[in-house]
């Protein structure tokens, strides 16, 4: 019943306690088959993160670069975009603020 309400799917999983407790495959999908997260991604690193900055790991407000993160090539295509990595921070990723190379950080979701 709830599976014709839900978009096609090919994997399914339950997760009770912290743990797996059940997973079924569908249409040549197995437990090595790599999805896209798209956007359920974005929820998993603001958790992890939020946990990290808890504990003191890192700080919101330092430029990525101060930790070793460099750009992807994506980013670093446009000469222009450079001038705005040294100013890019974790608040703005997780605000989805980074300006993504092409207005200062902060500025434009």
């Amino acid at each position: 019943e709830v599976a014709a309400d839900l978009p096609p799917r090919n994997c399914w999983a339950v997760i009770r306690g912290g743990f797996l407790v059940h997973e079924e495959y569908y249409g040549g999908a197995g437990p090595a088959t790599k999805y896209e997260a798209d956007s359920a991604a974005k929820t998993a690193i603001a958790l992890v993160m939020g946990v990290a900055w808890t504990k003191g790991l890192f700080d919101l407000d330092t430029p990525l670069a101060a930790y070793g993160v460099r750009p992807l090539d994506t980013f670093t295509a446009d000469p222009r975009s450079m001038q705005y990595w040294p100013l890019l921070t974790a608040r703005h990723l997780l605000a989805q603020a980074s300006g993504v190379g092409q207005w200062p950080p902060g500025k434009n979701f």
